[in-house]
């Protein structure tokens, strides 16, 4: 991925790593006129240079289809300025691939299940059905397949050897329920059961969504004290069923 982008000359590009907002001066015509606080720039695969800056903030992913346009465009002019070849079009779904991977290896994604996701179609393309009508070949599938392999009960068996007793993690786990209440106890153990049942189990807006539901339902049945007012119930396979 990154060495058909290199090919075309030698060295490797500087990277700011905090392009952010407070980081950026321009003038009165949004133009750049500085940029500050590269105390932590590093020289990066001149594949990233492809890949399109997110703003306010680095973690940010753009997906707004008009400032890819703007940057490519920029960025292809400068380029002809200095008289180097136009970029192919396959160098900038290079770039795409490297502004999901960057974000999934730096830990700094608010969700990182998008970005395998979106890397896997970008490197696979559209999933293909199964012949029983299920798709086998699609991210999700393949991660519940290999997170049952020997490998990977072999790696999580090695990785508990470093945890803490389970007397120890069950006294912090009361700790700190004790102070933010049992209604979210029982909401963490509905989320575990979830993900125990169900294998292709996936944190995403849904369940964000469902947790909300279940604290505001707690929340208006608490005020509403003895009366009886009929409310649509969250139930356990609700939860199951939803995410």
């Amino acid at each position: 991925m990154v060495r058909t982008i290199c090919q075309s000359a030698p060295g490797f590009p500087l990277c700011h790593h905090d392009i952010s907002l407070q980081n950026l001066f321009v003038d009165d015509d949004l133009n750049i006129t500085c940029v500050i606080d590269w105390a932590f720039s590093s020289t990066v695969p001149r594949a990233q240079l492809l890949a399109t800056p997110g703003l306010p903030h680095p973690r940010d992913l753009v997906l707004d289809l008009s400032l890819v346009s703007a940057f490519r465009s920029g960025f292809e002019t400068e380029n002809r300025k200095i008289g180097r070849s136009i970029i192919e079009s396959n160098y900038w779904k290079v770039g795409q691939m490297v502004s999901r991977f960057m974000r999934l290896v730096n830990l700094d994604a608010l969700q990182d299940y998008d970005h395998p996701e979106a890397l896997y179609a970008l490197v696979w393309g559209a999933v293909t059905p199964g012949d029983d009508g299920d798709d086998i070949n699609n991210l999700p599938a393949i991660l519940a397949k290999r997170a049952t392999s020997h490998d990977a009960f072999a790696l999580a068996s090695e990785l508990a050897a470093d945890d803490e007793p389970e007397s120890e993690i069950r006294r912090r786990e009361k700790e700190y329920f004790d102070e933010v209440g049992g209604k979210r106890l029982a909401l963490a153990r509905k989320v575990a059961l979830a993900a125990k049942m169900n294998p292709r189990f996936v944190a995403d807006g849904r369940l964000w969504r469902w947790a909300d539901a279940v604290m505001e339902y707690d929340d208006g049945a608490e005020s509403d004290g003895d009366r009886q007012i009929p409310r649509r119930r969250v139930t356990r396979s609700k939860v199951v069923e939803r995410v």
